[in-house]
């Protein structure tokens, strides 16, 4: 498609992307290189195993080498988009340093819905509120950060989703042979698991 477009010299569009990172065709560069404009909202919920954990099955170096590769092209228009979820939650502000301190990205929140029970409504309140207070010192004036915090600093608790979101995992683990607990230590030690 993009080819025919360049064929037809209809290249002054903008080509807009939301991709996970695991792959990159060397020769779609080549192609964007002829276009206008060209965003990259590079989907990527946490950093390393978490990641690998949440997007499985990943793998961070795959995802890595492919960001900076895209950042490499300094016409390409780059930024984060997040997913949050109960998974990566109490970690949001380490991905946003690393994310805008390194590599001078900035970070899209989108958040889990359904299943609810990835949502991080499945936290404990007080869990959150815990949580709420290391995100105002990470994430400073970030644009997002009063977002968050209105859908998630209430006394809502989906406690029954907690229970699924533990009962998801470990048969999850069982296939995957992964351990969701050591990946995500911090959540665990939040929830009182």
């Amino acid at each position: 498609f993009l080819e025919r477009l360049v064929e037809l010299g209809k290249t002054d569009i903008k080509l807009w992307y939301n991709i996970n990172m695991t792959n990159l065709n060397e020769d779609i560069i080549k192609i964007w290189r002829q276009f206008e404009n060209v965003i990259i909202h590079c989907s990527i919920d946490d950093i390393g195993e978490r990641n690998h954990y949440i997007r499985y099955p990943s793998k961070w170096e795959d995802v890595t080498n492919h960001l900076e590769q895209i950042m490499a092209e300094d016409w390409i228009e780059t930024s984060i988009c997040q997913t949050v979820s109960a998974y990566n939650y109490p970690y949001l502000g380490e991905i946003h340093k690393w994310a805008t301190k390194n590599l001078g990205l900035h970070v899209h929140l989108n958040y889990v819905y359904d299943p609810s029970f990835l949502s991080p409504k499945v936290i404990h309140p007080e869990a959150r509120r815990q949580i709420h207070s290391q995100f105002r010192e990470d994430f400073g004036n970030h644009h997002g950060l009063g977002n968050l915090l209105s859908m998630f600093d209430n006394e809502e608790w989906d406690q029954d989703g907690w229970e699924k979101f533990k009962v998801y995992n470990d048969r999850l683990d069982l296939i995957r042979e992964q351990n969701w607990r050591e990946v995500f230590p911090k959540l665990v030690e939040l929830c009182d698991e």
